[in-house]
Formats: C-alpha cells, structure tokens, sequence
C-alpha cells in the first residue's frame, strides 16, 4: 500500500506546531525568540493544536482541499444498501441460498473505520477495519474482520454437515 500521507504527516505536524507558536508569539505581542516568554506560551499553543487536530481528523479531512497529496484514501462513510450472494449451496436441496439484501453502516473519521451489517437474519460489527490501496491498480478495498450475531429466530438453524 502506497502511503505518502505518513511521510507528509510527519512534516506537516510540528511544521504546524511551530506556526501556531509563532502566531501565539505574534498575537500574544512577546518577541519570536526561545526565551521564558516564549515557554510560557505553550499550554496555549498545544490547546490550539489540540483542537485543530480535533477538528481535521473527524471532519476537514473530507475537504477537497486536503484530497490527493494529504488524504489518499475516499470517504467512504454512510449507509450502503446490497445484495450479499452465497456460494454455499444447501446440502438437502443443492440449491445455492438466494442473495440476500443488506445495509452497510460505515463510520470513518481520519484515522479510523468501522463497519456494522444488517440483514434480515444477524448484524454484524467490525472488530478491526482498514482502506488499502492496490500498488499496481490503486484500486482502493476495504477489509475488515467482524463479529457476527445471529437474530434469536436463526440461532438455532445451523446446518453441520
């Protein structure tokens, strides 16, 4: 997976840092030099990079600005509806199962996803969830592992063969 974003990342973060001090500096009226008034300004300046940390990561990320160079990855949240199709087939008829309708919940901020599914017969909550990127194609998957949860009127059909 191709991540520019980490390497950028790591610049931009105390290049910010520093412009947010330096603009505390200015504002504040005190000289832009390392001295005990400068020191004095940093509970000030971690609060301001705080919440501008609070800010992008749940929600300017999604900005057309910050697409391609800072954020490669798309927004993918909201609600999806599908069809899941099985290629299980039934041992007492050797009938492969219908495809079955689901809703797809996704929540995603900057730094994190996560996937829950509904269908008619179980919800399902993602333990773990990422986006990967395809070196070759750049084709973008999400892959999550989940936790399943069978509605109480299912539980018991299960079939062991």
């Amino acid at each position: 997976m191709k991540d520019i974003r980490k390497e950028i990342l790591v610049w931009i973060q105390p290049i910010t840092f520093v412009a947010i001090w330096m603009a505390v500096l200015f504002f504040s009226g005190a000289c832009f030099k390392i001295d005990w008034e400068a020191i004095k300004k940093l509970p000030d300046v971690i609060t301001i990079y705080v919440l501008l940390v609070i800010v992008f990561t749940n929600w300017a990320w999604r900005l057309p600005i910050f697409k391609g160079w800072l954020v490669s990855f798309p927004d993918l949240q909201g609600t999806w509806k599908g069809e899941i199709e099985s290629t299980w087939n039934d041992p007492a008829t050797s009938q492969k199962i219908p495809p079955k309708d689901v809703t797809l919940v996704i929540k995603q901020t900057f730094s994190k996803i996560s996937c829950s599914m509904y269908t008619d017969e179980s919800d399902s909550f993602s333990n773990t969830a990422q986006i990967n990127e395809d070196d070759d194609s750049g084709i973008f998957r999400l892959s999550y592992n989940y936790t399943n949860r069978p509605k109480a009127n299912v539980r018991d059909l299960v079939v062991l063969t």
